[in-house]
């Protein structure tokens, strides 16, 4: 098999360490020769995205196409879909459509998939028309939301309770750009959760466990699992699971996923939205995994078996962010000891809140997970220590 992937930041070089250890020929298209993903390959095309030259040349020869994210250019692709057959997966009206968070609000609501009561701001409403309705329509509170290049704590607005805020930027921003904008109930809930599903060519489905994530301003930081051992019941693990299926259904997905939810304070899960991909608060899965999502992501695309991925024990990802107010050429981190795992992308700059690596950590026995929480604590307060020193 030969394989390209759209795009060179952390997720393509991970599918191309997968990829590589599976035999795999693959090639990459980059945005520029610094990306990560050039460390691990040097088999890359760099140009132009728009260009229809550049789709077609680099698509020849080519299996199957994967996306490293929804952001990638695919004006070209779309524009040559009715004169040539391209392999994408998920398949390119399916991203279009995904893409966009105020569609899939709109598929899970006509599906009767769980999601939050939302509202779209259309032409038909004002600005102050629009906050009205949502502030009549939920009283405590709500959140307003770009349909598309929201990632990251961006494109995301709080309008709690009784607190004066002012969106007006953030809506005009999304008007301008012709972005779609909407606003949805706020949830108080008990956790946010995620569940990474892999949807094959041959119609198998698996998922990976259930996991618990944290944020920090909006990014994920931790990840930690598998959340029925962390206190949800089974039930919303069969549940979670369920509406993984029905989502990779419901959507046209092929491929790893992952579907972020939240469980409420009532003990229901509502889904908060999908990525049509490999994702952050999977990463996990390479270490505490017999097959990673990486591993999955191509083994469901070229219609191979699924890999197992009991676990046996828990497990726990941790980000390492740029620190706040901390702008510098990247420096390579110290080694982890075991039982801890780093993977480190290599870019060129450290910035505040930039993903910059992962660290996972697991553990056979529950009994130790709390020492194996301290130890990633304490590697990352060190990192962040000896780079504020080195500035």
């Amino acid at each position: 098999m030969k394989v390209g992937i759209l795009g060179g930041g952390q997720l393509a070089l991970m599918l191309v360490e997968a990829a590589t250890k599976q035999g795999m020929g693959v090639r990459v298209w980059v945005l520029s020769p610094d990306d990560p993903v050039c460390k691990v390959t040097d088999s890359i095309f760099l140009g132009d995205p728009s260009s229809d030259s550049n789709v077609l040349e680099f698509s020849k020869g080519l299996d199957v196409i994967v996306y490293e994210s929804e952001f990638w250019d695919l004006s070209a692709w779309n524009r040559l879909a009715t004169k040539h057959s391209f392999k994408l997966a998920p398949a390119l009206p399916v991203m279009l459509r995904i893409r966009d968070k105020l569609n899939q609000k709109e598929i899970l609501w006509a599906n009767g998939l769980p999601t939050a009561p939302f509202l779209v701001w259309n032409a038909k409403l004002s600005q102050v028309e629009f906050l009205k309705a949502c502030s009549q329509a939920w009283s405590d509170g709500f959140v307003i939301k770009w349909g598309r290049e929201g990632y990251d704590g961006k494109g995301v607005f709080l309008m709690p309770s009784g607190k004066n805020s002012d969106p007006t930027a953030f809506m005009n921003h999304a008007k301008e750009r012709g972005l779609g904008l909407y606003a949805e109930q706020l949830i108080p809930f008990k956790r946010e959760l995620s569940k990474i599903g892999c949807l094959s060519t041959t119609g198998s489905f698996i998922s990976y466990p259930l996991t618990i994530h944290e944020s920090q301003n909006g990014v994920c930081l931790w990840v930690k699992g598998p959340a029925v051992q962390l206190g949800s019941a089974q039930s919303l693990e069969d549940r979670a699971s369920a509406l993984a299926h029905q989502v990779g259904s419901h959507f046209g997905l092929l491929g790893t996923f992952a579907v972020e939810m939240f469980e409420t304070n009532a003990g229901e899960i509502l889904i908060n939205e999908i990525s049509p991909r490999v994702h952050n608060t999977g990463h996990y899965t390479q270490d505490a995994c017999e097959t990673s999502q990486f591993e999955n992501h191509w083994n469901a695309l070229c219609g191979r078996e699924l890999g197992a991925i009991e676990i046996k024990g828990q497990f726990a990802m941790l980000n390492l962010l740029g620190p706040d107010g901390l702008t510098m050429p990247n420096q390579s981190p110290p080694p982890a000891n075991d039982p801890l795992k780093l993977h480190w992308y290599a870019k060129q700059e450290i910035k505040p809140r930039r993903k910059l690596g992962h660290l996972n950590g697991w553990v056979k026995n529950g009994q130790d997970f709390g020492k194996l929480l301290e130890a990633m604590q304490h590697y990352q307060n060190s990192w962040e220590s000896d780079l504020r020193l080195k500035r």
